[in-house]
């Protein structure tokens, strides 16, 4: 018996290639589709034209009209200044900077520093005579005097009281005795009024006792005020005694003041004598040490005027001195501003260029769109080598357990194989 095999044909490497690069081809085409897309922001959009992957495929960035027409104004502005930064330009020198160039020297020092204080200066006065320490006596001073009686602190309150109780109780009797008919001739007349509507103490005893309790509340208030009436005018009665005897307190008190003043006005006077005379002790006293005073000034006065003439002597001198040095202070400071002026002029016409070029060259920059960045895709190839491959690998030990085990059958029954390529 003859048994026939095919060995598996290998994949041809180039068909597999080929077509593994033709699906990266279409992968690398599919990611470029998901991520290069058109965006637009407000200073301006940013498009894709042309097929991906030729040579015609362009992104194109495009300002806005604002923008646009900013970047235009700085073209125009930047190719105008431009001879004149080429004028600065040729201002600018890099010679080295001399900074004494026509500047006048500084000049300082040469101030007089000290002066004559020869003229003697007095440092005491002559005495003028001894001063008087204490005041000739006047004779003693009183210091009490006679008392003028007894003072009435209290005002008596018994017969007040009394006489309060006692008007009180006259004027309520007096409101109560008329009273008294007005209301007994009510209460007949509201019993009588509430009969004749059948209502008596028996046959409606609740609106009986009402109407009753009501004229009860009336006569009771009426009683009421007539007690507060009395109680009121018993008050004012009262007030009227008690500053009756206040004023007699009060009468009493101003004699025994009017005493006391006399009492008090002759130990003044006294007192006034003995002041009078101390008075004029002390204004003889104070005339001695005036004229004391008086001696010592003008001794004084002598030795200051002598001292006034050195320190006018010495303040010319000083005077001389600082006269001299304000002149020379003030010529420094003329030529030392000038020179400052001329070092401030060397520095502006060195910088002065320079400081133009700057501003010529210098302005405000087109605002560029700033797209943010897409979400990045990355679509992969799908792999057909690696499947390929697997495919073949696997026929081949397909077709190899095949050659195995018909060899185990042959060498059992001594037969042979034919292997067909």
């Amino acid at each position: 018996m003859a048994f026939l095999f095919s060995t598996p044909k290998a994949p041809d490497p180039a068909a597999t290639a080929a077509a593994q690069a033709q699906l990266n081809k279409e992968a690398v085409y599919d990611s470029a589709r998901v991520n290069q897309v058109n965006q637009i922001d407000p200073y301006g959009s940013q498009q894709w034209t042309g097929d991906i992957g030729s040579p015609n495929r362009t992104v194109t960035t495009t300002l806005s009209p604002a923008e646009q027409a900013k970047y235009d104004l700085g073209n125009k502005v930047a190719m105008g200044l431009g001879a004149h930064v080429d004028n600065r330009l040729a201002q600018v020198t890099d010679d080295p900077f001399d900074i004494n160039k026509n500047a006048p020297t500084r000049q300082f020092g040469g101030a007089v520093t000290s002066y004559d204080t020869s003229t003697p200066i007095r440092t005491s006065i002559d005495s003028a005579g001894p001063i008087s320490g204490q005041i000739a006596n006047a004779g003693s001073v009183l210091r009490e005097f006679g008392a003028a009686g007894p003072i009435q602190s209290t005002v008596g309150l018994g017969d007040v009281n009394q006489s309060l109780k006692a008007a009180s109780d006259a004027i309520y009797n007096q409101a109560t005795s008329r009273l008294d008919p007005q209301w007994q001739q009510s209460q007949t007349a509201l019993e009588t009024q509430l009969a004749n509507r059948g209502i008596t103490a028996t046959s409606n005893p609740a609106a009986y006792q009402e109407a009753m309790d009501n004229f009860t509340r009336q006569k009771n208030d009426a009683y009421t005020s007539a007690q507060n009436a009395a109680t009121s005018q018993g008050i004012g009665l009262q007030n009227q005694l008690f500053g009756q005897n206040v004023t007699q307190g009060t009468f009493a008190n101003t004699a025994q003041q009017q005493g006391y003043d006399q009492n008090f006005g002759r130990a003044a006077f006294s007192n006034q004598g003995q002041e009078q005379q101390f008075g004029q002790n002390a204004a003889q006293t104070q005339m001695d040490m005036a004229a004391q005073a008086q001696q010592f000034g003008q001794n004084a006065q002598q030795a200051e005027f002598g001292n006034n003439a050195a320190a006018q002597a010495d303040a010319r001198a000083a005077s001389l001195a600082q006269f001299g040095n304000s002149a020379l202070m003030q010529n420094q400071n003329s030529t030392n501003a000038a020179r400052d002026a001329g070092i401030n002029e060397n520095i502006l016409n060195r910088n002065q260029p320079i400081n133009e070029v700057n501003a010529l060259i210098s302005g405000n920059q087109v605002t560029t769109p700033q797209f943010g960045a897409p979400a990045q895709y990355n679509v992969n190839a799908a792999d057909i080598t690696t499947p390929t491959m697997q495919n073949y690998q696997a026929k081949v030990a397909s077709q190899n357990a095949k050659i195995g085990a018909l060899g185990s059958i042959a060498g059992a029954a001594g037969g042979a194989y034919i292997m067909k390529g």
